[in-house]
């Protein structure tokens, strides 16, 4: 191919006509906007530049052609809206002033980070191919294969707007596996929709444009706003303080799949939270079977805690055979003593969602009592530490007499008017237990979690914490654990089991994990350098730090709580 003659609409003509033979488009193609690089731009000495394919608030993506390779190929430039612009007649990036500079830098960071994670899954199916990454012009690129055929969108249109069951399943199975990989990798793709499924020529099926980065800036930045696309977005991505996981592109898929079969777009979830409408597919005509129906509504559900917690889960109900779940980001240092495997009836209790976002939903503690009876099981196997002297419970310095059984039944029924989010019954059952057990630390606990994520009232939290650390107990906590170097841009989630002598974490999307002594941490205190996050704070345990941030709201005040009963 005579580059100098190329079409740079299409890459497949180098006749050098005025108007391509292929494609139609004009030899002199122009940018849709002074913000992309000019058509006939020569990048990185390797890649002509073509027309845009896209251009979104995170960056624009182009269509290129390897000089080397003598191949299509699509390139996704990181360009922020509202943060950076690109200088007048040149390719260079910029971020627009100092103030945009930090968030510029950290979104960049994001972006290939993201992309780094997405090259490990170069040949995996479902997936677009990263191919090259590499910084030019101020800014990053992602090199990927161009697919050539239309989205899962127009594939639906060119179909009459809908499909049946069995050919919705074709297309989303290899999109579903694609995600339940990348989630065991600790990334989301937060913007699954009929637009981001490519359905090739030759019959392959891409999941495309990964939002994890796009929204992590979002997140961070005032300056770039995040569009959510109405009917596909769970209710958890439109708030800040939404806790967001697998489940939150389990929705979003499952909102996919719905639209293949029904032609619609799904009752918006925001709508759905004040009065929900959404009609089954088989009340729209679809001819579903009755299992995979139930499966697909549940995967709908509004609440994060009433969805399938991960994609192999909806899978093998959708299509009743059951998925090998993917491998576990990599476990903690052999240093750290893992918990014991709790005993099956409390292994059997659902925990409640995790994140890969720094918040929390109130509603999403309605597992906090199964919580509770883990933690009662964990403690069952690891020696009680000894009461704290005496406070205004009256607790005494000798060991803890052990609860009876009637004590426990109040603190399993108390988990069953959770689940109903009959947080007054709830309350009202464990102040009897506090009445038949003054000793007892489970209910102080566990009323204490009811305040601060579902009351939201901090000062009867601390109190019951309280209550609950004089009577020999601990303070449970939700927390991010951050995987990286202070940037929480992919954490685990989990709980923190604060005493004054020992300090024990367990997180549920992981296997992060440790239980120690108060004597082995040499260093804890508030982490004052990761910019936004002033709420974090760190542990130093055997030579390795932690670095965790409270969740929910009154971050700072948990924090303290945390610190000062470490001590």
């Amino acid at each position: 191919m005579n580059v100098d003659k190329m079409c740079v609409g299409c890459m497949q003509s180098d006749s050098g006509e005025p108007i391509c033979p292929v494609c139609g488009r004009p030899f002199e193609l122009e940018a849709q906007n002074p913000l992309q690089m000019k058509p006939r731009t020569m990048l990185h000495d390797q890649y002509l530049i073509g027309r845009a394919l896209g251009h979104g608030g995170f960056g624009v993506t182009y269509l290129s052609w390897d000089i080397g390779l003598a191949t299509r190929l699509a390139i996704k430039e990181y360009l922020p809206h509202g943060v950076a612009g690109r200088a007048a007649n040149t390719t260079q990036v910029m971020a627009y002033s100092e103030h945009t500079r930090p968030e510029f830098e950290w979104g960049l960071e994001r972006f290939l980070e993201e992309a780094r994670t997405l090259k490990k899954f170069k040949n995996f199916p479902g997936i677009v191919s990263v191919d090259t990454i590499f910084r030019d012009n101020g800014t990053a690129y992602l090199v990927m294969e161009y697919l050539d055929g239309c989205t899962f969108e127009e594939y639906l249109k060119q179909h009459g707007g809908k499909v049946p069951f069995q050919t919705a399943l074709e297309i989303m199975l290899p999109v579903m596996r694609a995600l339940g990989a990348v989630h065991a990798e600790g990334i989301l793709h937060r913007d699954i929709s009929p637009d981001n499924i490519y359905v090739t020529n030759p019959g392959k099926v891409k999941l495309i444009d990964f939002g994890a980065a796009r929204n992590a800036l979002g997140q961070k930045s005032r300056n770039l706003s995040i569009i959510l696309k109405e009917g596909f977005a769970p209710e958890e991505q439109y708030r800040s303080s939404g806790v967001q996981g697998p489940w939150t592109d389990v929705y979003a898929t499952a909102s996919t799949f719905y639209h293949a079969l029904t032609g619609k777009v799904p009752q918006g979830a925001l709508d759905r939270q004040a009065e929900d409408k959404l009609q089954r597919p088989s009340q729209l005509g679809s001819d579903i079977d009755p299992r995979a129906e139930a499966a697909l509504m549940r995967a709908l559900s509004v609440r994060a805690h009433d969805r399938f917690q991960s994609m192999q889960d909806f899978e093998a109900a959708l299509t009743g055979v059951a998925v090998e779940q993917p491998a576990e980001i990599p476990a903690a240092p052999a240093a750290f003593s893992p918990y014991e495997a709790l005993p099956p009836a409390a292994a059997q209790m659902a925990p409640p969602p995790a994140s890969q976002r720094m918040s929390v939903n109130q509603w999403l503690w309605i597992a906090v009592a199964a919580v509770a009876i883990a933690v009662f099981a964990i403690f069952q196997m690891n020696p009680r530490p000894k009461p704290a002297p005496s406070g205004p419970s009256g607790a005494s310095g000798t060991e803890q007499a052990a609860e009876s059984p009637a004590y426990k039944a109040m603190i399993q029924q108390a988990g069953e008017l959770d689940k109903k989010h009959a947080y007054q019954d709830e309350l009202a059952l464990l102040d009897k237990a506090i009445k038949m057990e003054p000793n007892g630390w489970e209910a102080y606990d566990l009323k204490g979690q009811i305040y601060l994520y579902n009351f939201l009232k901090w000062p009867e939290a601390r109190q019951n914490y309280q209550l609950s650390l004089e009577h020999g107990g601990n303070a449970t906590f939700h927390v991010a654990h951050d995987h990286g170097a202070g940037n929480f841009a992919t954490v685990c989630d989990g709980w923190l089991y604060v005493m004054p002598g020992t300090i024990k974490f367990k997180s549920w999307n992981s296997a992060h994990q440790f239980g120690v002594q108060r004597s082995a941490i040499t260093d804890a205190a508030q982490t004052k350098e990761f910019g936004t996050q002033h709420y974090a704070f760190h542990m130093r345990i055997d030579n390795q730090m932690w670095t965790f941030a409270p969740l929910g709201k009154f971050l700072d005040e948990q924090r303290e709580m945390i610190l000062e009963i470490i001590g």
